[in-house]
């Protein structure tokens, strides 16, 4: 009789061992087909493996009195004059294709900006200071974490269009001081949320365009050397190039707010990436974002084909399939960072540009003519040696010089060099055909 019942008890852990066995080839079939071999292998290396990452992600600098007093003073203004309301792309768009403003349009645009003229005061005030950065300049958007992209781009286009009006009154050096402010906006903690980087790398786009049509009607060098050094001076700290680590960054901003909020959490480096990112997932449902995880647990149980994620989470633990639960949902709540990291190498062109373009001029206006390469720029103007992130790593190449229209430029994130006559669009896609240059006003 025992020894029946032992063959039995043998029998069902036999059973249990081909079920469990059954089972784990079943969902990493299912995961395989729906995430793809290589990108599963990816994010089972991105939960493995152990992250490191440079000390200054985690530091969290409290910002001081003054700067908080100026910020207050900034979002009291804000609410006041309902500053997201005010649409300043018409008037910048029409001086960026070279129009010229009506007298209508010049009474709005001045009349705009004699009531917004105490915000504008601050912004660039803010900006200056050393405690400013894009997450604590303004109060946080509808999510609770981001800063507000709204406002963001509303301050920046008001700087640019303050900037506008300068240059048209050839007020130069407070035409710059508006433009670079705007700049400045994409100042930003380099551990950041990645939503945040986005956010900042918009922002430099809108001060670039502004900054090479002022650039092309200036007439003092001096001016323009300020602003110049003031772009360089900016430089390490909104051209950050590390995209290329993004999920990192995502995860580890996310666990400096719960740590800055008082929460226990392990971030310092050289934890496997599960260690970092289940905190991630337990910091969103403590912060009472039940919706966006419970989406996350919805989709993810739809790959692994259960019903219920909260049900399907603890059968899969109970199986030892947590590891692959957790590949499912990294998987799902990580964007697709190759973009970002796209958006991030054509504001670095643009701020790039920028520079190179006030060299130019300030060539152009002293020697009478503008120089055809980048040894007459660097390093006399520029410090540093400037290469086009758009070419292959191995091959560092400066950015091309286009002879027709006298200007230099990027081949853009398709990489192939079109001589400068097509234009890239990100409206056409991220990843498009057409070479990065400076504004037709510039040319």
């Amino acid at each position: 009789m025992l020894r029946r019942r032992s063959k039995v008890i043998i029998g069902i852990i036999l059973w249990l061992i081909v079920v469990w066995v059954g089972i784990r080839i079943l969902v990493n079939k299912l995961l395989f087909e729906r995430i793809g071999a290589e990108k599963y292998a990816a994010y089972e290396q991105f939960l493995t493996e152990p992250w490191e990452f440079p000390e200054e992600w985690l530091q969290i600098a409290e910002p001081s009195e003054e700067y908080k007093n100026l910020r207050d003073e900034a979002i009291k203004l804000i609410d006041k004059l309902d500053i997201g309301d005010f649409e300043a792309d018409p008037y910048l768009e029409k001086i960026y294709a070279g129009g010229q403003w009506t007298s209508s349009e010049e009474k709005e645009i001045t009349a705009k900006l004699n009531d917004f003229s105490p915000l504008l005061e601050i912004l660039i005030r803010q900006t200056i200071h050393p405690d400013f950065d894009l997450e604590t300049c303004l109060p946080p958007g509808e999510d609770k974490m981001t800063p507000d992209y709204r406002i963001i781009q509303a301050d920046a286009k008001l700087l640019c269009l303050q900037a506008q009006v300068y240059a048209q009154q050839q007020k130069w050096k407070k035409a710059y001081e508006a433009n670079v402010a705007a700049h400045r906006m994409a100042k930003r903690h380099p551990a950041c949320t990645l939503i945040s980087h986005l956010i900042a790398i918009s922002t430099q786009g809108v001060a670039a365009e502004s900054m090479d049509t002022i650039t092309a009607h200036c007439d003092d060098p001096a001016a323009m050397r300020s602003a110049l050094n003031n772009l360089t001076a900016l430089g390490p700290f909104v051209n950050l190039r590390n995209l290329s680590e993004a999920v990192k960054i995502d995860v580890i901003s996310m666990l400096r707010s719960a740590k800055r909020e008082g929460y226990e959490v392990v971030i310092s480096p050289g934890q496997p990436g599960k260690i970092y990112f289940k905190q991630f997932i337990a910091y969103l449902a403590q912060k009472e974002e039940d919706e966006a995880v419970e989406k996350l647990e919805q989709s993810a149980s739809q790959i692994l084909q259960m019903n219920t994620m909260p049900r399907g989470y603890n059968l899969a633990r109970m199986f030892g399939f947590e590891q692959q639960v957790l590949i499912v949902l990294s998987a799902l709540s990580t964007p697709n960072f190759k973009n970002a990291q796209i958006r991030e190498h054509t504001a670095i062109v643009k701020f790039d540009l920028n520079r190179i373009n006030l060299a130019m001029r300030i060539e152009e206006l002293q020697n009478g003519q503008r120089p055809d390469n980048l040894a007459a720029i660097v390093p006399t103007y520029i410090p540093e040696s400037l290469r086009d992130p758009y070419t292959p790593a191995e091959q560092k190449a400066p950015y091309k010089f286009d002879t027709a229209q006298g200007v230099f430029y990027s081949i853009g994130p398709d990489g192939v060099d079109n001589q400068c006559k097509v234009q890239y669009d990100s409206s056409n896609g991220v990843v498009s055909a057409g070479d990065i240059a400076p504004p037709a006003s510039f040319r």
